[in-house]
């Protein structure tokens, strides 16, 4: 159920009862109206039950959002694990030691099997063309790290 379309027939709702309470108290100058004098009876009653319905509401309202919430973060752990898969397995290394460690520098990744210096700088050429890393110099060696729209990414997988 989408919670944009509950806003408009709660805030109408709220807007009638809060008409009708109006037209009722202002319409009835005399002390002999009975709806007054049953809603002044009970109109502690009546608190407890509004507070009850507020209660319920806010209820209803968290589990909505909270079904949205998962649905949202399902769809980002099945793009992540559909753009792993279209990665090499190279490339899949460095993203996975970057989400380990944050950083990483480029003269580490020859320390892997299969992944020589020349090898590393290729991956990582590749992932820094396409925005899924960023890298800069300190001092003589070069460290990388996630680009912040992936970071981002792989944060809510882990939240």
């Amino acid at each position: 159920m989408n919670a944009k379309l509950l806003q408009l027939p709660i805030s109408f709702g709220v807007l009638l009862i809060a008409i009708f309470l109006s037209i009722l108290t202002h319409s009835s100058h005399t002390n002999n109206s009975y709806i007054l004098n049953v809603l002044a009876e009970y109109h502690v009653f009546i608190m407890l039950f509004l507070v009850f319905v507020s209660v319920l509401f806010g209820f209803v309202w968290s589990q909505i959002l909270y079904q949205q919430i998962s649905i949202h973060k399902n769809k980002n752990k099945n793009l992540l694990t559909l753009v792993k898969e279209l990665m090499s397995s190279d490339e899949r290394l460095v993203i996975e030691l970057l989400v380990k460690k944050s950083t990483v520098m480029q003269s580490e990744l020859s320390q892997y099997d299969n992944i020589t210096r020349v090898r590393a700088h290729r991956v990582v050429s590749s992932l820094v063309s396409r925005g899924i890393i960023d890298k800069r110099k300190v001092g003589k060696q070069v460290q990388l790290f996630l680009s912040p729209r992936i970071e981002v990414l792989f944060s809510s997988k882990a939240a």
